[in-house]
């Protein structure tokens, strides 16, 4: 069934100036996304915009005035992984191609969804490779044939599958309309079937073969241009149809082709450059920034150039920039950390045997509501640092405003307002070890920062613990058990207990360490030694009341005092009851952290989840049915105490939520706002700067109770409803807060206008 879904787009609420400062905070609950517009995959354009796609979303250049408009989620798409792009002139229509198989057209402003294919049962890979327009009529190349849409009609017109010689299944790379025929670059070589046969018969395409010039191999690229029909046969260069013919052009021999493309010229991108084919003859695109082009076409002169290190390049006559709205380098973020209510995002360090990627993404700094990305890459947009791949964690001196980075291989890097200064077993007094020297592999997995001190894991080390104290002074811990060699997160509290993360191919579990005592214990799944769920242990996080929450591959739980753990004889800890079961019994949980009401969030592969400090009560269950969310598979969570917003990392990028949890921001008078509240606002007023959990009571001016409820942290909400559910109307209203024992109080107005 095709879905005739049209959905307004929040186009005002999406420009973007290039360079400009254009986050706003968003209101108590609402979403906003973080998604990394450099990795591109595709561009396209009309008369007086051009169109480029990132894995995760689309942004609009007005070839005018500059300005760009950005479309995710949020506004509307109906997926997460864009593959293709491709523009209908008749029908003024954007076409987006997804990876699952999912198409979206855009047309004045709305969105309207096919979900026909997307929703099939057919097997195999459904992802849409390469899109061409002829009439009203748009031709989808995908891994199992071509999808023919009626764009007038709003219409699947045909679906052509199983055209290899046999009737096999066949991947379609591209397409291209050539007089009365439809020519296909397949994986099998080029095909070609007239347009007025029955092509769901694979006896009716014709498969070009040596005899009519086409050696066997993959045909990747096709597009028809000024000069006829062009074709790029893998490693074996460009060739021209002519008279039923296909002649090698002697042009790109030995290149592995991704596109061509004609507009007003033809652009030909193969994996190592971008080309202009004039009369025949390739000419090279000597684009600084073109690193790993994937797409290109060419309007007016200017190369538009799709990259995926770069986002769109503007190239013309030797003189390029980089186009792209601002976000974090990469959307493979894994690791998400609030320090100093900055949110730091990090892309993965190492794989799952715990092998270095030596990835050059760095670490980006959401901030002033902007992204700042730190890398050694020099690419334009980004702030240079030292050669320091695969950054794996951050924390700081409370006292000093300089930051500690940690890498799988490069140590640690020191960042401050003088530079940046990389500390690895060669520096002055460092006891960091080098598992394998003399390459790099100071490998720390994590950091963790108490009493002024930062402590970190030492992977492979001897030593797996190092504290290094705001003076430069260093002390090492021996453990007295090997498995913490293998730490993979490290938790370190006021008490100088140690809760380390053992990497699951060693055992798993937690090793706790006291570095007072020199005492340790390893907590497992065996009861009455640990009582995990499970050994797999994916996260840790201490709350507010000093309960400390351990996810894992089959569940939740927590301790509840786990200053004693080292010396109870009980050390099981407490698995949390929700609707007369085990929360999460025997599924995997990948995520934890504490708002400021010190409730906890939970990551799951069903979506984040939000529940009260014990467990047993959800609040929150979102999922990308409900919310903007981007996949239900969560990898990080951290949250912005001072703000209260939830940033959520998932495997196709990150999104944040504004929750009602906030932390250490209690003024002398209450904060309300809106304030005054205007007929056209529809959502959550916001109380703010109250004391801890303090009760707030809402009246009338006469004294009548309108609301009553209590703060999450420093903040609580009002939906402008009264105690039987109802709007109340016109007037002004009083906001009396305090806390239990009376010791604070603050008084507050809202004026409600209908």
């Amino acid at each position: 069934m095709i879905i005739n879904r049209f959905i307004c787009l929040l186009v005002l609420a999406s420009i973007y100036l290039i360079g400009e400062n254009t986050y706003a905070q968003i209101p108590i609950g609402t979403w906003r996304t973080h998604l990394s517009f450099n990795q591109t995959v595709a561009v396209t354009a009309n008369d007086d915009k051009i169109y480029t796609a990132s894995s995760t979303g689309i942004f609009i250049l007005d070839k005018l005035d500059g300005a760009v408009t950005k479309l995710t989620r949020l506004d509307g798409l109906s997926d997460a992984l864009i593959a293709t792009l491709g523009f209908n002139e008749l029908t003024n229509t954007l076409i987006i191609g997804y990876e699952d198989g999912n198409i979206d057209l855009l047309r004045e402003n709305q969105l309207i969804n096919f979900d026909q294919l997307f929703i099939s049962d057919r097997a195999g890979s459904k992802t849409i490779n390469h899109i061409n327009s002829a009439g009203p009529l748009a031709y989808l190349s995908t891994d199992f044939g071509v999808l023919i849409l009626d764009l007038e009609r709003l219409e699947v017109k045909e679906s052509l599958f199983n055209l290899g010689p046999s009737g096999e299944t066949m991947v379609v790379n591209a397409s291209a309309i050539f007089n009365d025929s439809l020519f296909l670059a397949a994986e099998l070589g080029v095909f070609a079937g007239n347009l007025n046969d029955n092509l769901k018969d694979f006896n009716l395409w014709f498969h070009f073969g040596l005899t009519e010039g086409v050696p066997a191999g993959q045909c990747q690229a096709i597009a028809l241009t000024k000069n006829g029909l062009r074709c790029g046969i893998e490693n074996l260069g460009l060739y021209g149809f002519e008279g039923g013919f296909w002649n090698n052009l002697n042009q790109l021999n030995n290149k592995s082709f991704i596109s061509i493309t004609h507009f007003d010229e033809t652009a030909v991108v193969c994996q190592d450059s971008v080309y202009q084919l004039i009369n025949n003859i390739s000419l090279p695109i000597t684009s600084q920034l073109a690193r790993f082009a994937v797409d290109g076409i060419i309007i007016d002169g200017i190369v538009w150039i799709a990259d995926e290190v770069n986002g769109l390049i503007k190239y013309s006559t030797g003189q390029e920039e980089s186009i792209y709205p601002n976000g974090p380098s990469s959307n493979s973020i894994v690791h998400l950390k609030n320090i100093d209510d900055k949110i730091v995002a990090f892309p993965a360090a190492y794989n799952s045997t715990f092998e270095p990627l030596k990835g050059s993404k760095g670490f980006s700094i959401f901030e002033n509501e902007t992204w700042s990305n730190y890398n050694s890459t020099g690419n334009p947009k980004t702030i240079l640092i030292p050669e320091f791949l695969d950054v794996t964690d951050v924390d700081k001196f409370p006292s000093q405003d300089e930051y500690i980075f940690s890498s799988f291989g490069y140590g640690l890097l020191r960042m401050n307002e003088s530079g940046f200064e990389i500390i690895n077993e060669n520096s002055p007094s460092s006891p960091l070890e080098n598992s394998n020297p003399p390459a790099r592999n100071v490998f720390i997995t994590s950091l963790s920062q108490q009493l002024s001190n930062i402590y970190m894991a030492n992977y492979l080390a001897s030593n797996p613990l190092h504290e290094l104290n705001q003076d430069g002074v260093w002390q090492s811990f021996q453990t007295q058990l090997n498995y913490t060699q293998y730490t993979a997160q490290l938790l370190s509290t006021s008490w100088l207990d140690h809760w380390m993360l053992i990497n699951r191919n060693f055992g798993g579990g937690i090793v706790v360490f006291n570095q007072l005592e020199g005492t340790t214990i390893y907590l497992i799944s065996e009861r009455g030694k640990g009582g995990l769920p499970s050994n797999t242990v994916n996260d840790m996080m201490l709350d507010l009341d000093e309960k400390l929450w351990v996810a894992t591959n089959k569940g939740i739980v927590y301790y509840p005092y786990p200053r004693g753990i080292l010396f109870e004889q009980t050390i099981d800890p407490v698995i949390p009851i929700y609707e007369s079961n085990q929360l999460f019994r025997n599924e995997p949980v990948s995520a934890v952290a504490i708002d400021g009401g010190n409730r906890i969030w939970l990551g799951t592969d069903q979506g984040i989840w939000l529940f009260t400090d014990d467990g047993q009560t959800l609040e929150e269950h979102f999922n990308v049915d409900n919310s903007p969310l981007l996949s239900n598979n969560i990898l990080d969570i951290a949250i912005n105490h001072k703000s209260g917003e939830v940033f959520i990392a998932t495997d196709k990028g990150v999104v944040s939520y504004r929750g009602t949890g906030t932390l250490g921001i209690e003024t002398s008078t209450v904060k309300i706002y809106p304030n005054p509240v205007y007929p056209a606002f529809n959502g959550l007023i916001t109380i703010e700067g109250v004391p801890d959990d303090s009760s707030i009571t809402i009246t009338d001016v006469s004294g009548r109770l309108i609301y009553k409820t209590r703060s999450n942290g420093n903040s609580a909400t009002w939906n402008g409803l009264n105690a039987s559910g109802r709007a109340v109307t016109t007037g002004v209203y009083l906001v009396f807060v305090s806390n239990d024992d009376k010791s604070k109080k603050q008084v507050g107005k809202i004026a409600i206008v209908k």
